[in-house]
């Protein structure tokens, strides 16, 4: 069955976390389903979208292709999810820095409201022996090599939520950790029983369980100097750049240890790592090399499980920063579209605006005009009229009477103080037909009655 390099990608991601260990080196489909199965919780989104017989031939290739064995194999296979950038590094350091100054804050808070730990650490220390030092300083973290997806966006980080430092449910915390302390516990009471059987014999103590993990820091610091050179391994035999461990540098990480598994304090991921190295440092030291195995295991197993998780961050992060992209370029297109659009609006308003104002200067101009040539006219036939009146001889009947019989008569009426004129032709029925009033002043046209003829 085919598939596409995003589903392979997709598989590869979600599914890290499940096959580490020997479930790297399945092969069978039927261990496969089986396994995909018993995970059914964690993987119900890619079940719902591939379905489980993709899925499986999915993953089945890529066991055999050992992406889940070997991580250079799967950077060869997927580089761009193992990419990083120097911003992106040097920015999870700080906010893992700021989150483990954090951390050690609530621990010193812890540390001096504790009352138990004044038994031994208010006495003298003896010549040569290790006082105790406190939890509240914080022990040497290491500089972990941070990796990120490159080319995820970086004008646009202040826009992603930070998915970093990276947290683990606080139930896993604290039953990885409760299981560490019984490890160190029984490490350290084997420990007293082989060197020290009478520091057991005076306080009674007979089993693991009957003595807590700070008190085993404060008498081995006490009583280091007092036992058999061979007794404690601190020759480094690991690298020969570190500087060689000390009572004190391995004591350190238990007591955080302890105090954030008591106490219930939050770390990060990568700071139980930490503790859990810690923890294996001591327990070799201490010799015990069956339990060293175990915490080293589950410390390997946490480190698995929290590279798996980064991995999926740096995806998300990328994915949503490759969206905040296309999402920033059509919002400028959209912005683009806005300001066209009220452009628009405006240059169209004041065309419109435009048209109206030549339209109106041309009805002022027509109406000054005609109303110009109306006087010139009416300026011109007012004395033909006047006249013809008293031509008549006074009598203004006859007058009226030969002018309507032969043709048109024009005579003067007073409106108010306006002066209008009018001419008509005399009907059958003695009305006349007003064909052309116009008043003098204005130029406004008037509507006059017959009521200047056959008086």
């Amino acid at each position: 069955m085919a598939s596409s390099a995003p589903d392979r990608r997709r598989v590869y991601i979600t599914c890290r976390p499940i096959f580490t260990g020997d479930n790297a080196l399945l092969r069978r489909e039927k261990k496969i389903r089986n396994l995909i199965r018993k995970n059914k919780l964690s993987l119900t989104k890619l079940l719902s979208e591939l379905g489980e017989d993709k899925l499986v031939a999915v993953l089945k290739g890529l066991l055999e292709e050992n992406v889940f064995v070997s991580e250079v194999r799967a950077r060869a296979i997927f580089p761009d999810l193992f990419q990083t950038t120097p911003s992106r590094n040097a920015e999870r350091e700080a906010s893992e820095a700021k989150a483990a100054k954090s951390a050690a804050k609530a621990l010193e808070e812890v540390v001096a409201s504790e009352d138990n730990l004044k038994e031994l650490s208010d006495e003298e220390p003896e010549p040569g022996v290790l006082q105790f030092v406190s939890a509240s300083a914080p022990f040497p973290v290491p500089t972990p090599e941070l990796t990120t997806i490159g080319g995820a966006g970086e004008l646009l980080k202040d826009q992603i939520p930070s998915l970093y430092p990276s947290f683990i449910p606080y139930k896993a915390q604290h039953l990885i950790l409760t299981a560490a302390q019984q490890l160190l516990e029984e490490c350290c009471f084997d420990f007293a029983a082989k060197w020290m059987p009478s520091v057991l014999e005076q306080r009674g103590w007979d089993c693991a369980a009957a003595v807590e993990l700070t008190k085993w820091t404060q008498i081995l610091s006490k009583t280091y100097t007092t036992l058999p050179p061979n007794a404690i391994k601190l020759a480094n035999t690991n690298t020969t750049t570190s500087p060689p461990p000390t009572i004190r540098g391995l004591v350190q990480p238990a007591q955080t240890l302890r105090h954030t598994a008591v106490h219930r304090l939050p770390t990060t991921a990568r700071g139980i790592g930490r503790l859990l190295g810690g923890a294996v440092a001591l327990a070799d030291a201490l010799q015990d090399h069956g339990r060293a195995a175990q915490l080293e295991q589950l410390k390997a197993e946490v480190d698995v499980k929290v590279r798996a998780m980064e991995l999926s961050k740096n995806s998300l992060e990328d994915r949503a920063a490759r969206a905040l992209r296309d999402i920033a370029r059509r919002r400028e297109e959209l912005d683009r579209a806005e300001r066209d659009l009220k452009a628009t609006m405006l240059r169209e308003d004041a065309d419109n605006k435009a048209l109206v104002g030549r339209l109106l200067e041309e009805s002022v101009r027509s109406i000054i005009t005609a109303a110009s040539d109306d006087e010139k006219v009416g300026a011109g036939s007012r004395p033909a009229g006047r006249t013809s009146a008293t031509a008549s001889g006074g009598n203004s009947d006859r007058g009226r009477d030969d002018s309507c019989d032969d043709a048109t008569a024009v005579a003067l009426a007073h409106a108010g103080d306006r002066e209008v004129y009018y001419s008509g032709d005399e009907g059958d029925d003695g009305d006349d037909d007003i064909r052309d009033v116009k008043l003098a002043e204005g130029g406004v046209d008037v509507r006059l009655l017959n009521l200047f003829i056959g008086v």
